[in-house]
């Protein structure tokens, strides 16, 4: 690669950085404004974007180890070493019914809960914290055949889809040993067979 390709490349990713930081230093100006808007962080997954509201997000880190659990539902990848115990993490495509991206995909776990526990949520590369703006939400859609409606707060005409932390949270798809999870296991199992 010559040196010239190379300082593009270099300059390319810069600009791309500084429009970041742009954009995550603009704080609505007034007080009505910030009452109007959430702080949200939003991810990739595959081709689609998603986000969840700040609050629920405690960290991200880089998904370096993962293990399965045997008899898992499908939308349990396995756990990860986390502060000296174990992370739970969830494939988000699986959970709205879409084929699996694979691990080839998911680089992050965005680390979420509510105070009662966390869950890792699977996703790319790209992470950001961003202002979604109550106009802007549009009424939640199924976007799955898995009756994910339940938990997806609303989209935005550019199609961010934006999760309802409490009810991702309270999902009995994530619920260990919840009447749906123990059917998706055992439907996981068939599947194997």
């Amino acid at each position: 690669m010559s040196a010239t390709s190379t300082e593009s490349r270099r300059e390319a990713e810069l600009q791309i950085l500084r429009e970041r930081a742009r954009k995550l230093a603009q704080v609505p100006a007034t007080e009505a404004e910030r009452d109007a808007m959430q702080e949200i962080v939003r991810f990739r997954l595959g081709e689609n974007m998603y986000a969840i509201e700040a609050h629920y997000v405690f960290a991200t880190r880089w998904l370096h180890e993962l293990t399965p659990v045997p008899g898992a539902p499908p939308a349990f990848l396995g756990i990860t070493p986390h502060h000296g115990g174990v992370l739970p993490v969830v494939a988000l495509d699986v959970l709205f019914g879409h084929a699996s991206l694979g691990l080839r995909d998911l680089h992050r776990v965005l680390v979420i809960g509510d105070g009662t526990g966390e869950l890792g949520l699977a996703a790319g590369k790209d992470i950001e914290m961003a202002w979604l703006a109550e106009g802007e939400l549009l009424p939640a859609v199924d976007v799955g055949d898995s009756g994910s409606g339940s938990i997806v707060a609303g989209m935005t005409e550019d199609g961010l889809t934006l999760l309802d932390g409490a009810a991702f949270l309270a999902d009995p798809r994530l619920i260990h040993g919840s009447p749906r999870t123990r059917e998706a296991s055992a439907a996981a199992s068939d599947e194997g067979e």
